[in-house]
Formats: C-alpha cells, structure tokens, sequence
C-alpha cells in the first residue's frame, strides 16, 4: 500500500529537471519555471476569489460544487497542459529533445 501523494507535483522532481537543464544548456528553464509558479498564484488568487463570490452572492453548497466541476477542473487540466507544452518547447529550442518527442514535466530526456 502505498501512502498518501500530494495532487501537487513533486517541486524536488521539478527542481532536479531544471538543474539538469542548466547543466545541459548553461541556462534556466525561465519561461517553465515562471508557468511553474504562476500555478500556484492561479489557485491560490482562484481559490480567494472564489470565496469572496460565493459569500458576496451567497451560493449554495450545490452551486458551489457545480462551480468546482465545470470551471476549476478543467482549468487546472489545461494549465498542467500548458505547462508540459512550455516544457517541452524549451527542451526542444535548445536541442534536448526532437520535434516528435514529449516529455512530462517532471521528465529529462536520457543522453
């Protein structure tokens, strides 16, 4: 059995990623480690306002659930999309990777 995994990807992982990268490049990753954190400036300014919408229009518990379903869910998908997509655009901009590979974030291409 394995224990309890953070939904948040691993920053150790991403961290190791860009290291490597500057090892390979002698640059950082800028553009993947600014998509990397402004994630979390979107949940946490998401998370602010959607409180302060829900208590300024007093929703319910059900409205509220139905905001978290069709709004918040596929915006944190599209977002880890982003961020792969920017991800593999700079592996590949700098010659790490070829056009028909694709990597996860928390993935270095092997040499």
């Amino acid at each position: 059995m394995t224990g309890f995994q953070s939904p948040i990807p691993n920053i150790r992982s991403h961290a190791a990623n860009w290291a490597q990268f500057k090892k390979s490049t002698s640059v950082w990753p800028v553009l993947s480690i600014t998509v990397y954190v402004l994630r979390f400036v979107i949940v946490i300014g998401g998370a602010v306002s959607a409180v302060q919408y829900a208590v300024r229009h007093d929703l319910t518990k059900n409205q509220g659930l139905f905001y978290l379903l069709v709004v918040l869910v596929p915006s944190i998908f599209a977002w880890l999309f982003v961020e792969r997509a920017v991800w593999n655009h700079e592996l590949r901009e700098h010659g790490i990777s070829s056009a028909g590979e694709i990597w996860g974030t928390d993935q270095f291409p092997p040499k």
